[in-house]
């Protein structure tokens, strides 16, 4: 019978170097998504509480007192 060639794998030290590396390339990917959302959502922020006092002050100029 013919014998198999195995297919030859890489060394364990190899291995485990590559795990670490992906799970520190997806932390970094993941940390900065984070930040990307966290800014995001404070500038949405921003912008509603811009509007919302924008519009309470015209309020206010249409219903105080007459000049």
């Amino acid at each position: 019978m013919e014998q198999q060639q195995r297919r030859r794998r890489a060394p364990l030290s190899l291995r485990l170097l590559g795990i670490v590396v992906l799970a520190l390339l997806a932390w970094l990917l993941l940390g900065s998504a984070i930040s990307a959302a966290r800014a995001v959502i404070a500038i949405a922020g921003y912008l509603v509480v811009a509007f919302l006092a924008y519009t309470a002050g015209k309020w206010v100029g249409r219903h105080g007192p007459p000049r």
